[in-house]
């Protein structure tokens, strides 16, 4: 038994293969998943993996590499019996456009089946304008399709797009006219994305795809369960629970920044109020630094590593106190930590979260472990490129 299987890795949803034709597509499924999870396998490997009995599995096979979704390696010879030819995933077999539309930035990717960024576009402004938005990502993604040959496009599944949970409520903050939100509660997005691009769009929480983004690029063995907080314009998160992300009844995911915690001097202020960029950038401006309007990705960071102190020590309090009421609700024992922060200065905030989560006094309470991410500020993109095809072709279940 490999390592991941023994840990209870999150794909092994792909599941054992079972031998009947009204589950071909579950079987489909469970090949393509091992071949992922275990690229270079052979076919002998793929029915032992799968269950399958090896006839079943290679007339499988060999539908998969008629669709593209599967090819042939060379040959591995100098071993006992026939040479076993390794498989893989084909990557130029199915292509996804991920958006993420953030309070305060866009950003598109065009990605391929082996999860390979192939293009592109971000951009910042101060905020999300209901009025042109739909049509600049259809612009975008379009520009992104022409990556793609005119059979390559063929080939292209559809647009996934990642939202802030409530992105309505904060726009006010972000100077946005009032008469915003009522565009804003009015607008269908994704029915005027679809229009524009033709491609068929789904919609996901921004933390949810993040948190899925993470956990596909998490090596194994993957966490079964985890709570992801991503620090962004404001706060956003997603629940990893028993190897699902964890949706609402409206599709919503956590929004660990709307939790209450301490403001330092008793009062009880939003998340988003001390650990947000937002808030850092508040800050840093109450010291008389300039800090410009856009990317923080264009701060001038290392000249501020002294001012960033006070803001990571406290949002690693405030940080503490969401993990802390987290886990108390759904029992995550691993916290991951991600944001659009440089790697840098997200490494400092994780390392004093888990100070300050050490210093909270709880008697029965076990502290959990906490990671950083790896995605950083392109994890939502990625996740929603991401997601339409891992549910298309690789899971059973339609949560995963």
């Amino acid at each position: 038994m490999s390592a991941r299987q023994a840990a209870g890795d999150f794909f092994e949803h792909g599941g054992k293969g079972l031998q009947s034709s009204a589950l071909r597509e579950a079987n489909r499924r469970a090949v393509l998943t091992y071949i992922f999870l275990e690229p270079g396998s052979s076919m002998a490997d793929i029915s032992r993996l799968t269950g399958l009995a090896p006839q079943t599995a290679s007339a499988i096979l060999v539908e998969l590499e008629d669709e593209m979704l599967v090819k042939r390696g060379t040959p591995l010879r100098g071993r006992r019996g026939q040479p076993a030819t390794p498989l893989f995933l084909d990557p130029e077999g199915v292509f996804c456009i991920g958006v993420e539309l953030g309070w305060q930035h866009l950003e598109l990717v065009l990605m391929d089946l082996c999860a390979n960024v192939l293009a592109r576009s971000r951009r910042s402004f101060p905020f999300p304008d209901a009025n042109t938005v739909a049509t600049e990502i259809a612009e975008a993604a379009n520009r992104l399709k022409r990556h793609l040959s005119v059979e390559q496009q063929g080939r292209l599944v559809g647009l996934g797009i990642a939202i802030p949970s409530a992105l309505e409520r904060n726009l006010l903050t972000l100077g946005a006219p009032l008469e915003q939100i009522a565009l804003w509660n009015a607008t269908n997005l994704v029915g005027s994305i679809k229009a524009q691009t033709q491609l068929p769009t789904e919609c996901y929480s921004a933390g949810n795809a993040a948190a899925w983004a993470e956990l596909v690029s998490y090596p194994a063995p993957r966490p079964r369960s985890f709570a992801y907080l991503y620090i962004n314009s404001f706060v956003d998160g997603g629940i990893v629970s028993q190897s699902a992300i964890w949706e609402g009844p409206t599709g919503g995911g956590a929004c660990f920044g709307s939790m209450l915690v301490d403001a330092g001097d008793g009062k009880l202020v939003s998340a988003h109020e001390i650990i947000s960029v937002t808030a850092l950038a508040r800050d840093l401006r109450s010291k008389g630094l300039l800090v410009p309007e856009g990317d923080p990705a264009d701060w001038s960071w290392a000249d501020w590593a002294d001012e960033l102190s006070p803001w990571i020590d406290k949002a690693a309090r405030a940080s503490a106190t969401v993990i802390f009421n987290a886990i108390a609700a759904v029992g995550c024992d691993h916290i991951i930590i991600d944001g659009v922060l440089p790697t840098e200065i997200m490494a400092r905030l994780v390392e004093a979260t888990e100070h300050a989560l050490m210093a909270i006094p709880a008697g029965e309470f076990t502290h959990p472990s906490i990671s950083q991410g790896h995605l950083g500020r392109s994890a939502s993109a990625i996740g929603a490129a991401e997601l339409p095809m891992f549910r298309r072709y690789f899971s059973r279940d339609a949560l995963i």
